[in-house]
């Protein structure tokens, strides 16, 4: 097990935890599988999980395949879905200008780009799902 940090574009540490196996290459060209939570407080106890939804878009070659569990997928429209108001104090409001800056910079929906090779992927939603709309999973679905 190797603890780390990365630095996030704003300056932020993010702790991370990678479970590695006895033997593995540690060059950059091994295998992983990447799990994110980025949201309520909430932590997790380290694991393998499946994966994330700006990361792809952010670096599109970085997976080969994503599976991405009740993702928010439009950082836009969040706040407009059953749960999304809960979500303002955390994630921002698109109704403050630099919040709204902020939320479209790293909204997975804003940053699809035509011509680019995404990995393969795997989005799900529950249909009564408050956490995140299923339309996010939709939309991103139909850019692809």
């Amino acid at each position: 097990m190797l603890r780390e940090e990365a630095v996030s574009n704003d300056g932020t540490r993010v702790p991370m935890t990678f479970l590695v196996p006895k033997g593995a290459r540690r060059d950059g060209t091994a295998t992983a599988v990447l799990y994110g939570y980025g949201g309520f407080g909430a932590n997790t106890l380290p694991g393998y999980r499946p994966v994330l939804g700006a990361v792809v878009t952010q670096h599109p070659g970085l997976a080969k395949v994503v599976v991405a569990l009740v993702g928010v997928f439009d950082s836009l429209r969040a706040e407009t879905h059953p749960n999304g108001m809960f979500n303002t104090t955390e994630f921002g409001s698109v109704k403050d200008l630099e919040q709204f800056k902020a939320l479209y910079a790293y909204s997975p929906y804003h940053r699809v780009r035509v011509g680019v090779a995404y990995p393969a992927m795997l989005l799900t939603g529950g249909e009564n799902d408050p956490r995140s709309a299923t339309i996010g999973q939709i939309s991103r679905v139909a850019q692809s």
